[in-house]
């Protein structure tokens, strides 16, 4: 039977390095036009330097002329400040993102500022 206790570091490593691989051209892709951005962060639990603390995960989906859905990026920042907004949302212009006419997003006290 395969289970969590067969599987050594260097597997996790391996792994690791193939999924990164994998979506590095996703992460770098030309955006193009979507009209209508949607803007959200929830908090989960990751362990950073063996402490388990919240973290923002910041999120953009764009929705194309057609109605159709794309996640545009994730990022995950220790919380959802202006400052992490601002570098998450200049990363989508510097990726090319164009066509923007309406943004949606909830009332998050990073998002503030910038509206």
């Amino acid at each position: 039977m395969f289970g969590v206790e067969t599987i050594t570091s260097t597997q996790v490593s391996n792994t690791s390095k193939k999924l990164d691989e994998g979506f590095e051209p996703w992460r770098n892709r030309n955006l193009g036009e979507f009209p209508y951005l949607v803007l959200d962060a929830g908090y989960e639990k990751l362990r950073l330097a063996g402490i388990v603390r919240d973290v923002a995960v910041l999120t953009a989906v764009g929705i194309d002329r057609e109605g159709n859905r794309r996640i545009l990026v994730v990022s995950v920042e220790l919380k959802d400040a202006e400052l992490h907004w601002r570098e998450f949302l200049d990363g989508l212009v510097h990726r090319g993102i164009s066509g923007v006419e309406y943004i949606f997003f909830d009332d998050h006290p990073g998002l503030k500022p910038l509206s």
